[in-house]
């Protein structure tokens, strides 16, 4: 009952066409969420029976790559929407229309958050040069470029986020039908080139981690696009599957609906090697693999996991349909923002503060849940879902305005 006047408060059944995507959403946030509240614990070690296994807390990277994936897929709906159904007049997506459903989503909370985090934290002295500098870099989203400046340490994916938003219309229709086969492949090889450029050019230190390189390869979208595409051509596969069959779509549903009961495994193999890199630094092999090969692999694990929720029901889909679970996904951006100063502050007080280790772990997950989720809850209230019901509003009376949808002249195929 309770989730169920939460879910109607929050009006999730209007804003969600596949459930179980908000329930991703949800398990990408706590992927982040975990692994901060294990990084202000001091990050202990996790042994079981001798076992090192603390590779598996490795969460934090995976779960900003699974809202890229998911970022993509969601994105790309109108336009597969459209190129795959322009016989019936489905209307085509206009660019003042999605740049005002953008806007208008992801700025209000991030300006509210900027505002309350200086406020509240008195990190940027705003009347020094330095100060003005650093909120002109928060503001128009360039703290993917200067990491240094960053108000919040969450902040630069959102960086990432955003040009991917801007090039979305202009390369959309690359990744309908076989064009796709070309597309993603060639987002692919150009995220590869460019890493191996910034490789020759920097020439980082392969010995322990080179944040410099880090930065170059990870904060901006010539070094991630990869994993927003991966996503745009799920959707497009997703679509193209709703309005006929074709043998080798079939044959890849098919595919993932066994390969993703490997996927844990495979999973575990990944975070080792990420564990490596990061932690350990004693591989040469972890750190080129995580610097050209890491994301391609995690995103086609995530792939596998999308192509199975899709199209199989399971105990897998039931879970990730679960009320509460997509309630944390529909609040998930508000989550995400403020999960880490709010867990920076909790962090401070005596109570989780006199502790250390595993014991302070235990104590700053609950307490931190039970102050980062109803804030959050509130955020959205107040703001999100104000600004998302103005969005509608105002495309609606845009798309009231418009005679027809263009046709596409060429047929789509697979």
């Amino acid at each position: 009952m309770l989730g169920k006047k939460i879910s109607g408060i929050l009006g999730m059944d209007r804003y969600v066409h596949i459930p179980e995507l908000d329930g991703i959403r949800a398990i990408a946030v706590l992927m982040v969420f975990i692994y901060h509240a294990w990084g202000n614990s001091g990050m202990p070690k996790l042994n079981i029976f001798g076992w090192d296994i603390t590779f598996l807390l490795s969460w934090g990277h995976p779960g900003v790559n699974l809202f890229y994936v998911l970022s993509g897929f969601l994105l790309f709906i109108p336009f597969a929407n459209y190129y795959y159904n322009a016989n019936k007049c489905v209307i085509q997506p206009s660019l003042k229309k999605y740049f005002i459903r953008r806007a208008l989503r992801i700025l209000p909370v991030y300006y509210v958050f900027l505002v309350l985090n200086i406020l509240l934290t008195n990190n940027v002295t705003i009347l020094s040069t330095e100060g003005v500098k650093k909120l002109f870099i928060n503001i128009f989203f360039l703290q993917g470029f200067f990491p240094e400046h960053m108000i919040n340490g969450v902040t630069w994916t959102l960086s990432n986020e955003v040009q991917f938003y801007i090039l979305l219309p202009f390369i959309a229709r690359y990744f309908i039908g076989r064009r796709a086969l070309i597309a993603f492949p060639a987002t692919l090889a150009l995220v590869i080139i460019y890493r191996i450029v910034c490789f020759f050019i920097y020439t980082p230190n392969i010995d322990s981690i080179d944040w410099k390189y880090y930065y170059l390869t990870e904060y901006n979208i010539l070094g991630c696009i990869d994993n927003f595409t991966i996503g745009m051509t799920i959707s497009s596969i997703f679509y193209y599957k709703k309005i006929g069959k074709n043998r080798h779509i079939d044959n890849l549903i098919i595919s993932a609906r066994y390969l993703t009961w490997l996927t844990p495994l495979f999973f575990g193999m990944l975070f080792y090697t990420y564990y490596s890199w990061r932690f350990k630094q004693n591989s040469h092999f972890s750190w080129f693999f995580f610097s050209f090969g890491f994301d391609f692999f995690l995103y086609i694990l995530f792939a596998l996991i999308f192509l199975y929720v899709l199209f199989h029901k399971s105990l897998l889909t039931t879970f990730l349909s679960n009320t509460y679970l997509r309630i944390i996904g529909v609040i998930g951006y508000s989550v995400y923002i403020w999960h880490l100063p709010l867990m920076d502050s909790l962090n401070k007080t005596n109570f989780i503060n006199s502790a250390e280790g595993w014991e302070k772990f235990y104590r700053l997950i609950p307490f931190s849940l039970l102050v980062i989720l109803p804030f959050s809850f509130f955020m959205f209230i107040l703001v999100e879902k104000y600004f998302i019901d103005l969005s509608s509003s105002l495309t609606k009376k845009h798309e009231d305005g418009m005679a027809s949808a263009k046709p596409v002249k060429n047929k789509i195929t697979f």
